[in-house]
């Protein structure tokens, strides 16, 4: 292999790196490795078998994949239901979130999807329902004509105001708080007309909600719920992991839903007590799946060949290795290795004749990097803190999970 070459496949690698979740259909189908099929199946038979208003809550530690695995739900239930898929932090402000605005977003994302799919709402229904979400928030609509122009869309108007403007959001919230019932019906009304033209049940995804902070979480989730669940039709809420274990609001969240909680847990590389032996051994199976996901991104074309070869981009040792330091977070797996490769990328800029390949001693540069960039962020203190509960780990692992 070429130095050039050499340095193209890390910085392809790198890129593929980069694509953390998966959410497109092309960045799936190359990349996807279904990891956790018990969470993707219990997801599958409460929205399959649950009423047609269900309301599904699912959650995890950041960066398990519930971001990839909901978008393969997604993709795969597109024959099945009409699935309108969005992350909140995409749409909203993140501290400026609120059932109102969660509410209003959905009905404005379904009529977006609707218009996406070319799907032909009776008469002027859609143009009617899309003046009534404007005219019941813009006071003149001399406002949008003049900010969008001449023949602009009044929906995706809408939605980038809704994103960037925090005076639009609170007149909103001012609009609408003395009177849910009537968007709600506005919602339901969109999502009866798609479920009769295309003849499939509506599916409503919300990711990101777990990225919250924990007051606007409970605030949305346990004061104002009951609003939050009105639309007839069935929505997954993606909620932190605390929630499920939180006193205040886990008997409001049991209660609303039905008991529809769903946790995705974190690949456990030890089986339960494994980890106290003096020479503890990783599961196999985890092991494998973790060394498929990471093998993907670095040498997809090399890996699917064979896939018993050894990369040429990283040992075996260092693959092992990589993966105990990940502690079976798919987001730290790849945030380890791609930091490895942006070593290796630097070592072939400056030595472009030099044979790189990701070995044990690149690897302790990359774990020393994370590890001095977490201690600048914690701070001196906070850092001690942070080390004295990472080697008390296992043990607090053992009672919560």
């Amino acid at each position: 292999m070429t130095e050039n070459n050499l340095r193209a496949r890390f910085l392809e690698a790198s890129n593929n790196l980069k694509l953390f979740p998966l959410l497109t259909a092309e960045e799936l189908e190359k990349f996807c490795v279904n990891y956790d099929t018990e969470t993707l199946l219990d997801l599958r038979q409460r929205i399959q078998d649950g009423s047609n208003n269900s309301k599904i809550i699912l959650s995890g530690h950041t960066g398990c994949g519930k971001s990839t695995l909901l978008a393969n739900l997604a993709q795969d239930y597109q024959n099945q239901f009409f699935v309108s898929l969005f992350s909140i932090s995409d749409t909203i402000e993140n501290s400026d979130v609120n059932y109102i605005n969660i509410l209003f977003i959905i009905g404005l994302k379904l009529l977006e999807s609707a218009e996406k799919a070319n799907i032909s709402l009776p008469g002027s229904m859609q143009n009617d329902l899309i003046s009534w979400f404007g005219k019941t928030i813009i006071t003149q609509m001399a406002e949008f004509k003049a900010e969008a122009g001449v023949g602009a869309n009044l929906l995706q108007w809408l939605v980038l105001k809704l994103k960037v403007d925090a005076g639009f959001r609170k007149e909103i919230k001012q609009e609408y708080a003395p009177k849910v019932s009537e968007l709600v019906t506005k919602i339901n009304e969109i999502a009866a007309v798609i479920e009769t033209v295309t003849n499939k049940r509506v599916l409503v995804i919300i990711d990101d909600i777990d990225k919250l902070d924990r007051e606007i979480v409970l605030e949305t989730f346990h004061g104002n719920i009951k609003s939050l669940f009105l639309p007839n039709f069935c929505i997954v809420y993606t909620l932190p992991i605390w929630a499920l274990r939180d006193g205040e609001l886990l008997p409001t969240l049991q209660s609303e839903t039905s008991d529809q909680l769903v946790a995705m847990r974190v690949m456990k590389i030890y089986a339960k007590g494994e980890t106290h032996k003096p020479d503890p051994v990783p599961q196999k199976k985890a092991v494998e799946t973790l060394k498929k996901i990471l093998r993907l991104r670095l040498d997809r074309e090399s890996y699917l060949a064979d896939p018993n070869s050894e990369s040429e981009l990283i040992d075996e040792e260092a693959i092992a290795q990589v993966i105990l330091y990940s502690g079976g977070v798919l987001r730290e797996l790849v945030r380890i290795t791609n930091e490895c490769c942006r070593i290796c990328l630097r070592w072939l800029l400056q030595e472009p004749e030099k044979t790189v390949k990701i070995d044990l001693d690149v690897l302790e540069i990359a774990v020393n990097n994370l590890r001095i960039q977490m201690a600048r962020t914690l701070g001196k203190k906070r850092y001690e803190i942070w080390l004295f509960w990472i080697h008390s780990k296992n043990c607090i692992i053992e009672y919560i999970v």
